[in-house]
């Protein structure tokens, strides 16, 4: 099931403020809020049908032209959904094919650029299985064959990739593969095509979520602005005392001309708490905009609070607070003293520093200071609930690969007996006629079908998982360390992050299904999460060169790998130790008040 994630924020006005998406409350379901959930849904796939083109290779229209074809089908809807929230099913269905198409281009590139990757683990018969194939080509192809591929691979960009497929679509000769390593190519397509199909969404448990714009409301966009004040002022009044403010409105009816729908929104103090503190009346504090997420059982209604906030700047900030992304810890912060001023034009060209230039800064610069506190963040339950949910997709990924083996093997017999060819589609509608062999075979079809859909539902929900697990952790942490900034003044440092999964050759290494669960948007979801968080609240951000701070003693300004060994930091000049990544984050949050080397040899005297 797709739902849109999309909420308008207004035309432009909104741009230099801060967003967040505020809870206003849930309720259950009318039999109206039923039917239209029911019936958007259904529009949003007749809608994405209509423009999912015929290979996810072809050249897609351009927007006007797929609105030209949208429209038609949306025209049929007339008498059945309001025209209202038809446009916003068009909208949906639109953003959610494109996305699909473009998706799946770039899996197909990435498997194709990386069709030599071999699997963990051998398969039960001893061969190593290439993932980015189905299963019997890891027997097929020879390691001479992976290697020309992978050769013609490297040299082509997204572009040639396209192309190259394409052809190969067409069953133009492409010169540059053997007939074997083209039919291996021709699975991986079919693979890609198999996983990303036209978007569906789900009548029977999906949730559509809808952008409420002044057309959706009663009363138009008076009524629109109308509530849009008065839940501001009730952000207002909750954040100075009051615990519950609620106001109604009405949205338009299923159909046209008939009965509005009446929906409730409730801010709450111990929401917007989190998120406000005491208004001043020339801050500027409002609701921008509302959404509704109308699933199976209650409706949700939700509004996007903004605010511009009132950094204060670097020449303001009393400390610094360096932070370290680390692997097994996640998260360790140390907190200094500023005591000198800072550059901050200087600190943003460093962003662009090249590795050599780092390394060349941190030999000649040191600085002996203290922390005034220090805050380590035990990540390992979290890694150890990835690690368990990726143990699971594991299983269901060798359980899909088997499935679609026995699919493609029925698939083939099936168009044997047809004299079909054997890549052509199977209608399971088709009568087997007196032939018992083919009745079986499409019974079994089926069943594989469903079987095969009931297991990536299974990996869906997964990944669901894993991601929520990564956003209450990530998002625990950075409140802690944004509160932690603003208590002391400080100003936060962190370094480009470029790598939290662990190397193959690591004892720590758990699989690459462990490493894609981690990585699957934690290098950026880190980052983004502290990022947002620190302008919301007028936090200055300060980001440094990621080279060398994990292995580097700014005491005596040395830089050797050597001094650091797993979760022990041990400094060459002198046996000085710390937590390897508590250590990390006292670097960076000196390395913007290092000072030249030659202050280094008058302390040593």
């Amino acid at each position: 099931m797709l739902v849109s994630r999309t909420v308008a924020y207004g035309k432009g006005q909104f741009k230099d403020a801060e967003k967040r998406m505020v809870d206003l409350g849930r309720a259950i379901n009318s039999a109206e809020l039923t039917m239209l959930r029911t019936r958007y849904i259904v529009a949003c796939g007749d809608l994405g049908a209509s423009i999912w083109p015929m290979s996810i290779l072809d050249d897609m229209p351009s927007g006007r032209d797929l609105d030209a074809v949208m429209l038609r089908t949306q025209a049929g809807m007339k008498g059945t959904l309001n025209s209202v929230w038809a446009e916003k099913a068009r909208l949906t269905a639109k953003s959610a094919v494109l996305e699909q198409v473009l998706r799946a281009r770039n899996n197909l590139f990435g498997r194709f650029r990386h069709l030599s990757t071999a699997g963990d683990q051998a398969m039960s018969d001893g061969v190593q299985r290439l993932v980015n194939f189905p299963e019997e080509w890891s027997r097929r192809l020879t390691d001479v064959d992976i290697a020309a591929m992978q050769e013609v691979a490297n040299s082509m960009d997204f572009g040639g990739t396209m192309e190259l497929f394409r052809e190969l679509e067409a069953g133009q000769p492409v010169s540059c593969f053997t007939p074997a390593q083209a039919d291996a190519l021709w699975a991986m397509l079919d693979v890609v095509k198999g996983r990303f199909g036209c978007p569906a969404w789900n009548a029977d448990d999906g949730v559509a979520q809808v952008h409420l714009d002044f057309r959706c409301l009663s009363g138009g966009r008076p009524a629109q602005d109308a509530l849009l004040a008065r839940l501001t002022e009730a952000a207002r009044r909750c954040v100075q005392g009051e615990t519950v403010c609620s106001t109604a409105f009405l949205v338009s009816g299923v159909i046209a001309r008939a009965a509005p729908l009446k929906l409730t929104a409730t801010v709450r103090r111990d929401v917007v708490k989190r998120l406000l503190e005491p208004v001043a009346d020339d801050v500027d504090v409002r609701f921008a905009s509302l959404a509704v997420e109308i699933g199976p059982v209650e409706t949700v209604v939700r509004g996007v609070l903004t605010q511009r906030p009132r950094p204060f700047g670097l020449d303001e900030a009393a400390c610094l607070l360096g932070n370290d992304f680390g692997y097994v810890n996640t998260s360790a912060a140390a907190l200094v003293a500023i005591d000198r001023p800072l550059d901050a034009q200087w600190l943003r060209s460093v962003q662009d520093w090249t590795q050599h230039q780092a390394k060349q800064y941190l030999e000649t610069h040191w600085h002996d200071g203290e922390p005034m506190q220090q805050i380590l963040f035990e990540g390992r339950h979290f890694l150890e609930g990835i690690n368990e949910h990726a143990q699971h997709v594991d299983r269901l990924r060798s359980e899909i690969d088997r499935v679609y083996n026995r699919l493609h093997r029925i698939k083939h017999e099936i168009n044997q007996i047809l004299g079909h060819p054997q890549d052509a589609p199977v209608d399971l509608a088709r009568e087997p006629g007196n032939n018992p062999r083919l009745a079986d075979l499409l019974r079994r079809l089926a069943k594989l079908l469903q079987g095969v859909s009931r297991l990536k539902l299974l990996r869906r929900q997964i990944y669901r998982a894993v991601d929520g697990l990564k956003k209450s952790w990530f998002g625990w942490v950075t409140t802690q360390l944004v509160r932690t900034c603003r208590a002391h003044k400080a100003a936060y440092v962190r370094e480009c992050l470029t790598v939290v999964a662990k190397e193959k050759q690591t004892r720590d290494y758990k699989g690459r299904t462990f490493n894609r669960m981690l990585n699957n948007g934690a290098k950026g979801q880190f980052v983004r999460r502290a990022s947002a968080k620190l302008k919301w609240w007028g936090v200055p951000e300060v980001v440094v060169p990621s080279y060398y701070t994990s292995t580097t003693d700014v005491r005596h300004a040395v830089v050797d790998a050597r001094q650091r060994s797993g979760e022990l930091f041990k400094a060459r000049t002198d046996g000085w130790q710390m937590h390897a990544d508590l250590h990390a984050g006292l670097t960076l949050a000196l390395w913007p008040l290092l000072r030249p080397r030659a202050g280094l040899a008058q302390a040593a005297q």
